[in-house]
């Protein structure tokens, strides 16, 4: 098993205990797990494992490429929160054990309060983070991207009420 992938398992399972630590406010800045990316080779055989499989809801597409195929697929884990974005043709087929996430998602309350208390915590963050955490994404939520100490990326991502992970579940 990869370290990323003990890392998630990890996540998982003791960040219900882990989010009520904090610096001196005692306060987490992490409500919950927003998603995992991953990188798939092929869309079809993806869509049959997560949805007829898996049992998950397909919520949304976004970023169509000129042969009509998705960028994005977002697929919903449960009547939750959670999703599972699947980003077609960005992976080459490769052997089982091969890391195939693309990054961490989690949703947090306030996403400038974050960076700040990522930066109070320590985190070095470029001069221009703030300023591109008020970007509105496609999906119209605010979000940021940092490194774990490993190099993988982690999304901070704020919900708004417009965002389409909020929309009615009932769509699909």
């Amino acid at each position: 098993m990869n370290r990323f992938t003990l890392f998630f398992l990890g996540c998982m399972l003791w960040g219900p205990v882990a989010a009520t630590f904090g610096a001196e406010s005692g306060e987490a800045i992490v409500e919950s797990l927003g998603h995992v990316g991953l990188a798939i080779s092929n869309l079809q055989p993806a869509l049959h494992f997560y949805i007829d499989q898996l049992g998950l809801k397909e919520a949304f597409r976004l970023f169509p490429r000129p042969d009509g195929t998705p960028g994005l697929i977002y697929l919903r884990v449960g009547n939750t929160n959670t999703f599972v974005e699947l980003f077609p043709g960005t992976k080459a087929p490769s052997p089982a054990g091969t890391k195939t996430v693309n990054h961490l998602g989690l949703f947090v309350k306030d996403l400038q309060a974050t960076l700040h208390a990522l930066k109070d915590r320590g985190y070095p963050l470029p001069d221009d983070a703030f300023e591109k955490a008020k970007k509105v994404q496609a999906d119209n939520t605010l979000l940021y991207f940092i490194n774990d100490p490993d190099g993988n990326k982690i999304e901070l991502s704020q919900l708004r009420p417009e965002s389409l992970q909020v929309t009615p579940r009932n769509k699909k």
